[in-house]
């Protein structure tokens, strides 16, 4: 699990569960569908995030992602 914290100014702010913080850029762009690339650089146990994801749903509290190179990828965003 991560706790992650995007900031408007298109940064991002990632927490694992061992309390290791690492800070990574964001992007989105849309055409016919939204999607979020997240990077982030120099720790291992983050890399997994770093990938371009489809927003596949949504909700007022939570935002499911999928992989858009391997669709049996996904991620869901959760509002703390």
């Amino acid at each position: 699990d991560f706790t992650i914290d995007f900031a408007n100014n298109l940064s991002i702010t990632a927490v694992n569960l061992v309390n290791t913080t690492v800070n990574g850029t964001y992007a989105v762009s849309s055409e016919l569908d939204v999607f979020l690339k997240l990077n982030f650089s120099g720790n291992a146990s983050f890399t997994l995030l770093n990938n371009s994801w489809k927003v596949t749903s949504f909700t007022a509290s939570t935002i499911t992602l999928q992989s858009s190179t391997n669709a049996a990828v996904t991620l869901v965003l959760k509002q703390i």
